[in-house]
């Protein structure tokens, strides 16, 4: 696979993904679902609002806490997910443009949970779709910008030279620091966002630390 080095073919080879193109497909239908519905206030603003302030740290926190997982034995039983596994592929081969991809396994358990949690949580139909048309186009965004960070073309925009940047340190350079991916907001409030130069190689930066299988 020839890694793309201008827009197009940028562009082209990301939808010949499966993930961007159920990201797509459920951003269109949800964004659809929501301009039909009408009834539009103040919450929807809100609603967005608060996704767009928690999306970093929510970055932060399946990255940390799900991807980066140390496999452990309880009562005899490995735990070992398998987005934590495919995440170790991944660090092990950066340039594999296919494990960049968001797992499709992950599809099938949550699109129906962002659903069926947002219809039962919020108190309206059209607040509930807002809030999933939201997530939904936050997704694909993560879904570019994490793809941009592992080919050779960036937008020549400063915010997306700044992210790509940001998580090739996290590949090449530390593990445990610049966990986010669209965003770098939680990096820089948890502490994780340090001086490049102070901060030195680190030797399990492929590894994670965890000898492949």
């Amino acid at each position: 696979m020839t890694p793309p080095r201008t827009f197009t073919a940028a562009l082209s080879l990301f939808f010949r993904h499966a993930s961007p193109l159920i990201l797509t497909a459920a951003s269109v239908a949800a964004v659809a679902w929501r301009i039909t519905l009408g009834a539009w206030s103040i919450w929807d603003a809100g609603i967005a609002l608060g996704w767009f302030l928690f999306w970093p740290f929510q970055e932060w926190l399946i990255h940390v806490h799900i991807l980066h997982f140390r496999p452990r034995t309880v009562l005899g039983i490995r735990i070992d997910p398998a987005n934590s596994r495919k995440h170790r592929r991944h660090h092990l081969e950066p340039n594999e443009i296919p494990l960049t991809f968001i797992p499709l396994h992950t599809f099938a358990t949550s699109l129906p949970l962002l659903l069926g949690a947002n219809l039962l949580v919020l108190p309206t139909l059209p607040l509930a779709v807002t809030s999933i048309a939201v997530f939904v186009v936050l997704s694909l965004h993560y879904e570019w910008c994490h793809y941009l960070a592992h080919i050779p073309w960036t937008p020549p925009i400063a915010y997306y030279r700044r992210i790509c940047k940001a998580h090739n340190l996290h590949h090449h350079r530390h593990e445990q620091r610049w966990f986010g991916v669209s965003r770098t907001f939680a990096d820089t409030v948890l502490g994780t966002s340090p001086d490049v130069a102070s901060t030195p190689l680190s030797p399990t930066v492929r590894t994670l630390g965890i000898p492949p299988q």
